[in-house]
């Protein structure tokens, strides 16, 4: 490679700067990215479709591999013979024909934006999202396009365009199990129903949502910021699965009504905006001028929460059928039907849903997240949604209680739980509710439970009691010292078989594996691997009525590649089934290696390490720690990740060592392991960090201690700034994107779950704050370099701003970078080129 200089060390042993240029950031980002292709991958959401060819057909979306095709995501399917092994299915076909949808002149909704950036999303021209319901697929294309095909129209199916009612965005939308002729879908506040053949013919469902111009008020059926943001929960109501023309919805109302509201300026959109008076035709906005969003920030107020039905009766083919709909409420706030205290009850409805005819189901955590319960809403529990409660209203049936727990630390949401039928006895009066919920054990990590809740109706024992506490047995169905997750669970009823994804091989990788739930953890030989050894399993598809599951699979030198594998029922412990074909194929790439060691309180912490191209072990190198080290969060897997091992991959290139550790805090170890810190954010996670620089100097030598930086973004853009400022000596640099510089300038559900209320806690506060650290930053120039984007509605750019001030006041010298159009996460490529050039240019100056 001509451009780039020899790289020869000096004679004392230490690697030189290489210099920077765009051309040579060009060629080797290029030569870096070549190295971490992973191919075909990019699938998503695999769906069973019926098919009459005697294979399983398979619907997802993905590109083609066709360079002449359009490069925005469409709807993709393969055929897997069940009957053959090896197939390849690389080749993938067209399901519908490419979507190419040009909505640019549509009405922007604030909802829609920030729901993708929740999500990590970025809109395409494509499609973006699909349902699958009956014989019908909903597909969701460009912003907020519409489409649907019938299963059957082949060899491509026919998409048909949902009538638009106006600019309006239509959101969230599904398809009606009883009639997939109507669709439901949230609107303006409010969710609605249409006839997606009868001219388009929308009827309104609910009447409990208000807006206004200030973007705060009462939604129905929509999800507010903290349940996206920190529950992973994206969608607002349910439908009840039933093939009867009376059907009904269960949905959210959330009240934002006292929220305070933050503005966030859009400074290229009011250019653009100005511009255009003046005649200009054409600007590059990627946001409106001025976006309003409310933000509940630490000890401030709460959305409030409150679950509620509609009941109706499908409109028939009369012209003059109108859609007669019963809206139901609870007599009084689900929190309230909870014995707890009034802060407590200003927690979060995480995950709830139709426990088939009988009810519904809800898990519900108080505001600190360390007191949870799963309660059970029988139907007769709900009330007209006109009903005025008087002093001497009777409510019909109780709230019922299925089981609640407490932990000294947190409780997480999840996926990973199933409802079985509730079972009533003759007499109408007793019932007993079985269902597995995922949860810790006593000794911190997560596992699958199996509960039988007693279920008493009984009028005597109940009489004015709005709230029954169950009696429940609890018996595990999987344990020892490792993690299920929480991801979701598949249930095989004929062999009493649940699926599920844990890490019980390493805490370095996930695998499919399958247990007896009958008989539970005291028969630990029936839970089984499927998945192949040495590698970590991801985005796993289980379909058992089809006998098939799919996985993503990679480890650090073998990009993803995708199989299709048989459900096979009877199989020993170590041996995995065949692969019946290869949707994407692995190919050998260069790799980081993976070590371990023992930090000074005994803990085992995992590290990774890039070493520089040409790499001389009698050297020492310029270093780079790459850090995020907060909850919720696993950087070191036996996994191929080609987005960060591309930019660690070119730092190496340009002769940096490149390290990243998994410090205590870090995800899937356990609660013990991540609640170190509880109350004191950004200490033992640094410390950890320092002792494995440390490590790797002390037993590779190859890291000049001299010339040694920290770089991170969002929690690691406060590790950046917390290491700097404890461990001048250690860091010479450090590079913070959007950091958290003072906690109660974060949301509340997130802060609050690891440092409490700041007016009851305002030491572990200040303990964790940037700005108390201020005067430990660093008197020399050149070495703190900060980046933000400017309507980061996440870790508000009010973080920034702050950390300025403080700056300035303390004479502390700094070097800021801002992205004007960019939220929390860089969307735009340009942008991620500039970060990586300005990087790269400061360290080459100043490390």
């Amino acid at each position: 490679m001509d451009s780039v200089p020899e790289m020869r060390g000096s004679q004392n042993g230490i690697h030189p700067r290489i210099p920077v240029s765009y051309d040579l950031y060009k060629e080797l980002k290029s030569e870096a990215s070549s190295e971490m292709q992973e191919g075909n991958v990019s699938c998503l959401k695999f769906v069973p479709l019926p098919s009459t060819v005697g294979k399983c057909r398979l619907a997802f979306m993905g590109r083609s591999s066709n360079p002449m095709a359009a490069p925005d995501p469409n709807l993709m399917f393969i055929d897997v013979d069940p009957l053959l092994r090896n197939v390849d299915l690389t080749n993938w076909s067209d399901l519908i024909k490419p979507l190419r949808i040009d909505d640019r002149k549509k009405q922007r909704s604030v909802q829609h934006d920030l729901l993708l950036e929740r999500k990590r999303q970025s809109p395409t021209k494509g499609v973006n999202d699909f349902s699958f319901t009956g014989n019908r697929l909903l597909i969701h294309g460009g912003k907020t396009s519409i489409f649907y095909a019938d299963v059957g129209e082949i060899p491509k199916f026919v998409t048909h365009e949902v009538p638009a009612l106006d600019d309006e965005p239509r959101m969230d939308p599904k398809l009606c199990p009883g009639d997939v002729n109507f669709m439901a879908f949230y609107r303006n506040g409010n969710l609605w129903l249409q006839n997606i053949k009868k001219n388009g013919e929308v009827f309104q469902l609910t009447i409990a949502g208000q807006e206004n111009k200030d973007f705060k008020g009462i939604y129905a059926g929509w999800v507010n910021y903290l349940i996206q943001e920190e529950f992973d929960r994206y969608s607002g109501y349910y439908w009840q699965e039933t093939q009867s023309r009376t059907q009904r919805i269960v949905y959210e109302v959330s009240d934002e009504s006292e929220l305070e509201t933050l503005t966030y300026v859009n400074h290229v959109a009011v250019a653009q905006k100005i511009c255009r008076a003046g005649g200009a035709t054409s600007g590059s906005a990627r946001s409106a001028a001025a976006t309003e969003a409310v933000f509940p920030s630490t000890g401030s107020e709460n959305p409030k929460t409150d679950i509620r039905f509609v009941e109706f009766e499908l409109p028939g083919s009369d012209a003059e059928d109108n859609l007669n709909v019963r809206r139901y409420k609870l007599p009084m706030p689900l929190m309230e039907y909870l014995p707890w205290t009034e802060t407590e009850k200003q927690g979060y409805v995480v995950r709830y849903g139709w426990l088939g005819e009988a009810g519904i189901w809800a898990h519900v955590l108080t505001r600190l997240q360390n007191k949870s319960a799963v309660v059970f809403i029988p139907i007769t529990s709900f009330i007209d949604e006109e009903s005025v409660i008087s002093d001497d209203f009777v409510q019909t049936s109780p709230v019922f209680i299925l089981h609640q727990w407490t932990s000294e630390t947190w409780i997480k949401e999840t996926d990973s739980v199933h409802f079985f039928d509730l079972k009533m006895a003759e007499n109408g009066e007793e019932g007993r509710l079985e269902f597995i919920f995922h949860f810790e054990n006593m000794a911190g990590f997560e596992h699958l439970f199996h509960l039988t809740s007693m279920v008493n109706w009984n009028s005597e024992r109940i009489a004015d009691l709005p709230t029954i506490i169950c009696e429940t047995m609890i018996r595990p169905i999987t344990s020892g010292n490792w993690q299920v997750l929480n991801t979701g669970i598949d249930i095989d009823f004929a062999n009493q078989l649940v699926y599920f994804q844990g890490t019980r091989d390493s805490p370095l990788e996930t695998h499919l594996y399958r247990v007896n739930y009958a008989k539970g953890s005291a028969h630990n030989e029936s839970c089984l691997r499927l998945t192949k050894a040495k590698f970590t399993h991801f985005e796993i598809s289980v379909f058992i009525k089809e006998n098939l599951f799919l996985v993503k699979s990679s480890n650090l030198t073998t990009p993803t590649s995708i199989e299709a594998y048989r459900l096979v029922i009877f199989l020993k412990e170590g041996v995995c089934p065949r692969p019946l074909a290869y949707l994407a194929d692995d190919v050998d790439a260069p790799g980081p290696e993976i070590f371990s060691f023992k930090n000074s309180d005994g803990d085992e912490i995992f590290g990774q390490i890039y070493k520089p191209e040409n790499f001389d072990s009698s050297k020492k190198y310029p270093t780079i720690v790459y850090v995020y080290g907060g909850p919720r969060v696993q950087n070191i897997k036996n996994q191929f990740s080609a987005s960060r091992s591309e930019r660690h991959r070119m730092y190496s290139k340009f002769g940096y060592v490149v390290l990243t550790f998994d410090n205590r805090g870090s995800d899937n170890r356990g609660l013990k392991f991540e609640g170190v810190i509880k109350n004191h954010m950004g200490f033992f996670e640094v410390q950890d960090q320092v002792e494995g620089v440390k490590y790797v100097s002390q037993t590779m030598g190859i890291i000049d201690e001299n010339r040694v930086a920290i770089e991170g973004w969002s929690y690691g853009g406060f590790m950046s700034l917390m290491a700097i400022a404890q461990y001048p000596g250690v860091f010479k640099i450090a590079i913070s994107g959007a950091p958290v510089v003072d906690w109660r300038l974060y949301d509340s559900a997130y802060t609050e779950r690891y440092l409490g209320l700041p007016e009851e806690n305002p030491q572990a506060y200040n303990d964790s704050s940037v700005v108390q650290q201020v005067q430990n930053l660093p008197d020399e120039p050149n070495r703190l370099l900060l980046f933000h984007g400017m309507i980061d509605e996440n870790v508000i750019t009010t973080n920034m701003m702050v950390l300025i001030e403080k700056l300035t006041r303390a004479c502390k010298p700094y070097d800021l970078k801002l992205f004007v159009q960019e939220r929390h996460s860089m969307r735009s490529s340009r942008t991620v080129e500039y970060y990586e050039m300005t990087v790269l240019t400061y360290l080459q100056q100043f490390l």
